[in-house]
């Protein structure tokens, strides 16, 4: 548990934690997209590994501000219920938000500063 309260897990994939959330929802009978909608907090800044100037996503895969877009790409085409990713970029990183948003079409809201 984080100091927020939110569930912390390890996972080997980033995709993991998500199937979790979907396999508990199927046992529930609650459709992923209709009777909840996911709000995914990056916190991007905690995943930053500053020596490597790269984002550190799972333990050992490491991803700069480009990559980090078709990852969140991905995982919204994988899992349409996402509906905003809050800080998906550390706040020094300009511009790469309303990339993500704009050029991409993503339907979801970007929690976090638009530089």
């Amino acid at each position: 548990m984080s100091h927020l309260g939110c569930l912390t897990i390890t996972s080997d994939t980033i995709e993991q934690p998500l199937l979790l959330i979907q396999g508990i929802c199927e046992n529930l009978g609650l459709k992923m997209g209709m009777n909840l909608h996911l709000a995914i907090n990056c916190a991007a800044q905690d995943l930053m590994d500053y020596n490597k100037g790269k984002y550190e996503v799972v333990t050992g895969m490491y991803k700069n501000a480009t990559e980090m877009i078709d990852l969140y790409v991905d995982l919204i085409n994988k899992f349409p219920s996402i509906v905003a990713l809050i800080d998906p970029f550390r706040k020094e990183v300009t511009g790469f938000t309303l990339n993500l948003m704009t050029k991409h079409r993503i339907k979801s809201h970007s929690l976090g500063p638009v530089i």
